[in-house]
This record gives structure tokens, sequence and C-alpha cells, in this order.
């Protein structure tokens, strides 16, 4: 988040104290107001060690902690207003190193004038160009998945197109890139759907999906031993899928986190063997582009989309969800085995709340612990999420996966008004706000002016928490050995 300055309440006094870079130094004044709740920062040095930051008698210390989602402070100078400060740990040391932030892109709508939607058959030779037609277009992006569904609303009548359309036939969506010097694919998949409506005039409904859903239609019967999870996918996928399917095969977008099986059968479908080895592979993006080739890579926490409030986005819906918590669990093991497992910084901010779970396979109170421990840092905390509609513009958030993070400025404009600072607020640089999401699920639907896009966002789980899949994975293989 990028801030004035970051207030804290002191451990021992009822002072707040805020932390400020001024002069390239870093400074800590009383105030009054709200406060911040005490940041967990990643050392950017020894990954995976995590010390949460605090003020105790008006100093600034730190202490090491669980592993968490890591905070990103960046702080202006309150003297030169156009040097930025990131807070880190670096070796167990708390310092703060200048950072430069990202040259903002600004949004450009396009004319939809310019917008091509092809029709093609299953050979993908051109059948039909739809774009005069079209009277709605609507079309989806999700992060596990890739390109999902498309719908279309031509008003015309259905004998016409009845030559035209049958199942499989291809559709590809184009539009005009940012300087209008050339175009760029946006969208593709093929029939699902196709129903006419006889009014006065009539109209046409057409929905396609991407081509991840063409994997439900592969079977996967078949047992690996001793391999890496990405080397199954790349078998999977080449010697499975890219023959009966649309899907393109490209080993190089194949790259997902290491993790080796010792033994795994597959009896089912294509989608449902390339799930489960997404989630024993851990944090991975995994879908079908519009080029039709296969990718699953590893998830990348870094913010890659700035957006800001009442400016680019004009509506966001914050949802902080408390009935998710849970900080205590109850482990009902084989053998009549049993343990408890706690969160105490969970207790004791939001209190009790327990869950009990069953696992034959569990019969030690070490590997209880190790099970129970990975569930609680996934669910001991604020499940934080928002929905968002972002105005007419031009931008693809999926051009380039892993899609990244997003990070949205709030009432930080608000706090730096306060010191004039306009140009880094409005100019030529963007910048984090209050808080960064996950970017799960994009809607585009098309406009006389743009892309309205409404985006489905939610905070990364700590990738610790991912671990859990391969833990329950392993168990099972304990209890069918």
């Amino acid at each position: 988040m990028l801030l004035i300055n970051y207030v804290l309440q002191d451990r021992s006094t009822a002072d707040k104290w805020a932390i400020r870079i001024d002069n390239g130094q870093i400074k800590t004044d009383t105030v009054t107001g709200s406060v911040s709740s005490e940041p967990v920062l990643e050392d950017v040095v020894n990954a995976g060690d995590y010390y949460k930051l605090f003020i105790d008698n008006g100093e600034i210390g730190w202490e090491t902690t669980a592993p968490a989602t890591s905070a990103v402070i960046v702080l202006i100078d309150v003297t030169t207003k156009d040097d930025y400060y990131q807070l880190v740990i670096s070796r167990g040391e708390f310092s703060w190193v200048s950072v430069s932030l990202p040259v903002e892109t600004p949004v450009v709508p396009f004319p939809t004038t310019k917008q091509r939607i092809e029709l093609r058959n299953k050979d993908f030779e051109l059948i039909k160009v739809l774009t005069k037609d079209v009277s709605k277009l609507s079309w989806e992006y999700n992060r596990i998945g890739g390109y999902g569904r498309c719908t279309l609303v031509l008003p015309m009548d259905y004998q016409e197109l009845d030559s035209y359309m049958n199942p499989d036939f291809d559709i590809q969506i184009y539009l005009p890139n940012e300087d209008d010097t050339g175009e760029n694919l946006v969208y593709r998949g093929y029939a699902e759907s196709y129903r006419p409506v006889t009014l006065n005039p009539d109209k046409v409904t057409l929905q396609f999906f991407g081509y991840i859903g063409q994997l439900k239609r592969i079977r996967i019967n078949e047992t690996y031993t001793s391999k890496d999870v990405n080397y199954i996918v790349k078998d999977i996928i080449e010697n499975y899928v890219a023959d009966d399917t649309g899907i393109l095969y490209d080993e190089s977008l194949i790259s997902g986190p290491s993790f080796v099986v010792d033994t795994i059968t597959f009896d089912e479908t294509a989608d449902g063997a390339l799930k489960m080895l997404a989630e024993l592979s851990g944090a991975v993006e995994w879908g079908v582009g519009s080029d039709r080739k296969f990718f699953f890579k590893e998830r990348e926490n870094t913010i890659k989309h700035y957006s800001r409030f009442k400016i680019d986005i004009n509506k966001l819906d914050i949802i902080n969800d408390y009935g998710q918590i849970i900080n205590r669990l109850i482990i009902k093991g084989g053998d009549s085995f049993e343990d408890t497992v706690n969160n105490t910084e969970s207790q004791n901010a939001f209190g009790l709340r327990t869950q009990i779970t069953s696992n034959s396979a569990i019969t030690t109170e070490a590997v209880a612990q190790q099970y129970g421990t990975s569930i609680l840092l996934e669910k001991a905390t604020i499940n934080s999420r928002a929905n968002l509609s972002i105005l007419k513009n031009r931008k693809l958030y999926e051009e380039t996966v892993p899609i990244g993070k997003i990070s949205i400025l709030t009432d930080t404009v608000a706090r730096a008004k306060l010191y004039n600072d306009d140009d880094a607020i409005y100019g030529k640089v963007s910048y984090g706000g209050q808080q960064s999401y996950q970017i799960d699920k994009i809607k585009y639907s098309l406009s006389s002016g743009g892309t309205n896009i409404i985006m489905n966002i939610g905070q990364s789980m700590p990738d610790i928490a991912l671990q859990i899949r391969r833990l329950e994975f392993e168990i099972d293989q304990i209890r069918n050995a």
C-alpha cells in the first residue's frame, strides 16, 4: 500500500504512532485517529521467514511470526514528495529502501466499429464475419481455467444462420490494441449452444465456451509412479488431449511447482485429473488461452495491476467474511486417536471458533499437528474478497499469465491530497492502495465506449496452506497402502 504514514498503536501505552519518511530518514510521531493492524513482512533475503512490525514505548520493533499474507508498505517522502520507500525486513533486520513505482498506462476507450468477430469451422476456416450483426457480446476469463463462457445475441432471422452454425465451430473475437496500430485476439472458444427466438424481429443467442471445456470429453485411465506433477500434466496433454480436442500442447507453458508423486491412478476425465494435479502441485494457474494452448504455471503474488477508486473503478464492494474463520481444530484419527490444534493468535483476535474433522489415517500427534497447523494457516484469518466494476477501457488483465494481483487505491487519495501531492496521485505513476487482491474472475461486456469489466477478486491464501492438498493426498496413500 502507498501511504503518507503508517499508524500503529503502542503496545505499552495508549499512544498512536505514525511511521513516516522525511528526507529519506524514518521518523515516528504521535498522532490521533484510526490505527492499522501490525503488518507482517516476509524477509526479502530469507524467503519463508516472517516478521511482525510493531511500536513499543515509542520505538519500532519487529518479531518473528507465523507465515501469513505479507504486506507491501510504500511510504511517500513527506519532504521531497516524489521519492518512495518500502518498509522491508532483510536478513532479520528492519530497514527502508528506495523504490520506483510503475508507469501508469492511461485508460483509452476503443470504438466498437473496429471490433471483429469471426466464425470458423472445425478446421478453423473462416465461415462468416459477425461484427455488424452482434447486438450483445460478453465473455469471461477465469484464473483457474482460462477463457470461459461467451454469449452473443444477433438480431437476425435464425434461418440466415442455420447454414453457418454447427457444434464445435470456432469463434474468435478481435479488438484494436491501445494505440490502434493493430488488434488483439481477446477471446477464443467453441460453439456450445444455438438458440433461435422467433420475434419481430427475430434474434439468435449463441453460447460459446473456452477450449478448457473440451477436457471433459477425454478419459484418463493411467497409473503414474515416482513422477513429477509437471511430467504427468505434459503426458496427459500431449498424449491424451491434443489429438482429440482443439487444445494445443506447448511444453514451455507447463512449469508448475515441482512435486513428485509416489503413485497416482486416474480413471476419470482429463479435467478431473488435471484439477487433482494442480492441487498437489500447489500455487498454480492453469487453463487454455486465446491461442488454444494449455498452460500450467506457478502462481505469482506480485502486484501487476493498479486501479484507482472513483477514477478507474466506478463500484467497489469489499466483503470481509468472518463466518469461515476456524482457529481450533479437533482431529479424530484412527484407533480412537484424538488431538487438538490451536491458533492462539486468531483466538485472541476473533474468539474461539472450533471445527471437528475426521481422518482415519492420522494416528500420531506429529502428523496431526502438521496437518492441523497447515489447515489453520488458511482458515484462521478473515477471508477478504471483493467485487469491482471498472469503467470503460481496453485493458486485458490476462494478457500475460500468471495474471498476478491487483492493488486498489482508496482513501490514500484523500490522505495524500493533504500534502498537495496531485501529480503522484493522478499523474504519471500508478501505485498500490489499501489492499491487494488475487484476481479470480473477469467478465467483459462490449459497449459503445469500450469494455465494461466486472471483476471478482480475493486475498491469496498463504502458499504454505496449499500444502494441505499434498498432506491429504499423502494420507490417502497411507490409507490405501
